[in-house]
């Protein structure tokens, strides 16, 4: 795992991003669907989820206001949410195929 990671999907379904090892996805946000719906359509997948105990706080402050941010409701769904602020934060992912 790179040294730069803040959060690790050890499960990750259609994740979408660049590939850094054969088995790990830096995750970032689908540039190919629109914005206001939060980029939805990758990265689907809550299921085992680290995250760097100092990076804790400030994934959490980003992700609460990405899912409750009144103008994009597709935003609502955390895994989609994560992967939608994945340019603010080191987001990487295992496919799970």
């Amino acid at each position: 795992v790179p040294c730069d990671w803040d959060v690790i999907s050890l499960r990750s379904q259609c994740p979408y991003g660049v590939c850094v090892t054969p088995h790990l996805t830096r995750v970032q946000p689908d540039g190919n669907e629109p914005e206001e719906m939060c980029r939805h359509g990758v990265n689907y997948g809550f299921y085992a989820m680290l995250y760097r105990a100092g990076a804790l706080i400030p994934v959490a402050n980003a992700l609460h206001r990405q899912i409750w941010n009144n103008s994009r409701p597709g935003c609502l769904a955390n895994d989609v949410a994560l992967a939608a602020i994945s340019d603010r934060i080191a987001y990487y992912a295992v496919p799970s195929s």
